[in-house]
């Protein structure tokens, strides 16, 4: 069942790979327009291990989004229980956020392996140091070298954007779905609060009365628990079939 519902949502797949492409595209193109066009310096960055993972990060939240809306609840109206609607809502995400964001690690790896020698080329440069964690790694040795700067996340990143993002859009899904368009002006203003509320309030003057470095913590407690709610509802939604 899961391999015929993946088969139908195949045409999705133009999305999870489409959009990592055209960032990855728009990377190197701006880069190779400034290194042949403009006065660099002689460096260069390498961004895709950190733009991609985050743009794939979007396409999963979208995705998973929408499935919970879509898909959950059409294999509901389908009479399939809700359990196994869950599961196979579960499923399809889970495959298309691994074609998002392992193509996002596969395009990570080949400029990390073919982009600085083609920039070595395209600039006439008789030498290659690549620059990591404050540290510069001699690849080429040369008189006028080409300075790469790479910014790429940590591995761990990967899987942990993309379960994460999965997991915000089953909740943000089932928020919905449960309060309609409260619960999604609700979220909304969530997401305004946290975005502003950094600048805003004056961290650094409480910082040692009030024990804010256990927030992530509490965080993470919060969107367990959220996450617990939102698969309850789920399995419980009254979805009128």
């Amino acid at each position: 069942m899961l391999r015929k519902l993946i088969w139908l949502n195949l045409d999705d797949l133009w999305l999870t790979f489409g959009v990592v492409g055209v960032f990855f595209l728009l990377i190197h193109g701006g880069t190779a327009a400034i290194l042949l066009f403009f006065d660099s310096g002689n460096s260069s960055l390498l961004l895709s291990g950190a733009i991609l993972p985050i743009a794939s990060a979007f396409v999963i939240l979208m995705i998973s989004l929408g499935h919970t809306l879509s898909s959950y609840t059409l294999a509901v109206k389908f009479s399939q229980t809700r359990r196994r609607s869950l599961g196979l809502t579960l499923g399809l995400v889970g495959f298309e956020a691994l074609c998002s964001m392992g193509f996002a690690a596969l395009l990570t790896l080949l400029e990390r392996a073919a982009a600085p020698r083609f920039w070595l080329w395209l600039t006439g440069t008789d030498g290659l140091d690549i620059g990591r964690g404050g540290q510069t790694v001699t690849q080429i040795a040369g008189a006028n070298p080409l300075l790469v700067e790479d910014f790429s996340l940590a591995w761990w990143w990967f899987p942990l954007l993309a379960v994460g993002t999965a997991a915000l859009g089953l909740m943000i899904g089932a928020v919905i779905l449960r309060f309609g368009r409260r619960g999604g002006w609700t979220l909304w203003g969530i997401w305004m609060v946290c975005c502003f509320a950094p600048q805003l309030l004056p961290w650094e003057a409480h910082w040692f009365t009030f024990p804010l470095q256990y927030l992530g913590a509490a965080g993470g407690v919060f969107a367990l628990a959220c996450l617990a709610w939102c698969a309850h509802y789920l399995l419980h939604a009254p979805i009128k079939t």
